[in-house]
């Protein structure tokens, strides 16, 4: 069987590694930069599935191949649920990936709510229009930044209870079998795959 060619509507190399190893059967993910196309979508929308939307629906106009987004971010309890949509730019402009997780730490600091989730958007879009699938992840937030783990984002700060341990602290193979990514990703290859 030919694999499914999907155009993955992301330039970002951590989040681009992920999808490709979720979706090992039965795929051929092809980037926009693989595709010799230049691709950049402002995240307008206020919510995960508005912005996951967006980026699918310009990759597909522009590739005419059928594309998939994701749009995905770390809700802590302790601040009414941000960053959420806007993980990816929380804090100042020119901040890190590091520089944000340690805003997060400065903010929760002392705040015995350590209640935190992933969640992840995909969006799917081909002739027949956008679906969505959506992935979800309990975890804590720690009290300081793993130095030591291999994670990106806000890892280095989010706890997975089963397992006791940061996302930075796991394999990414263990972290794609409970990730929030993991969960949308498998639900969107049950769709299409069957």
């Amino acid at each position: 069987m030919n694999p499914t060619k999907l155009a993955l509507a992301s330039n970002n190399q951590n989040k681009i590694f992920e999808f490709k190893k979720i979706l090992t059967t039965g795929f051929s993910l092809l980037t926009p930069k693989e595709l010799g196309l230049v691709f950049e979508v402002e995240e307008t929308e206020s919510t995960f599935e508005g912005n996951a939307r967006l980026k699918s629906e310009h990759l597909y106009r522009i590739s005419r191949l059928p594309s998939i987004a994701d749009d995905s971010g770390i809700c802590v309890n302790a601040l009414g649920g941000k960053p959420g949509v806007y993980s990816a730019r929380y804090g100042k402009p020119g901040f890190t990936d590091r520089d944000r997780t340690e805003f997060i730490l400065k903010e929760t600091k002392g705040n015995p709510d350590r209640a935190a989730y992933y969640f992840c958007c995909i969006a799917y879009t081909d002739a027949s229009g956008t679906k969505f699938f959506t992935g979800k992840c309990e975890g804590l937030l720690a009290e300081d930044y793993d130095e030591s783990g291999n994670g990106f984002g806000y890892d280095p700060i989010f706890i997975y209870p089963p397992l006791a341990k940061r996302f930075s602290q796991i394999s990414p193979e263990e972290k794609n079998k409970v990730s929030h990514r993991g969960i949308a990703l498998r639900e969107f290859a049950k769709f299409l795959l069957g």
